[in-house]
């Protein structure tokens, strides 16, 4: 009897052990796995933010381009860069 008490006891300590590396394994999966979610929430976080500024930008380039085509901005670009005027008018220079 008092070697079938002493397996009996080793088995029960054998699967506590088991049962602890197990627990501690999970454990440390699920730190890991936490970890890694919190690098991908900021992550997230930072693309959210790229798209944000990438739209405001869109939305900024959309009105440039509608501005482009209108005959008030094709007449300033043509009299501030290219020095063009109307036949009927008359260009004064000033030195500064």
């Amino acid at each position: 009897m008092g070697i079938q008490r002493n397996n009996h006891s080793i088995v029960v300590v054998s699967t506590s052990i088991i049962i602890a590396f197990l627990l501690v394994m999970g454990l440390l999966q699920v730190t890991s796995s936490y970890k890694k979610n919190a690098e991908k929430e900021i992550q997230i976080e930072s693309l959210n933010k790229a798209i944000e500024e990438e739209k405001l930008e869109y939305i900024e380039l959309k009105k440039k381009y509608e501005n482009i085509n209108t005959r008030e901005y094709i007449e300033r670009i043509a009299r501030l860069k290219l020095g063009l005027i109307y036949p009927d008018e008359i260009l004064i220079e000033t030195t500064n």
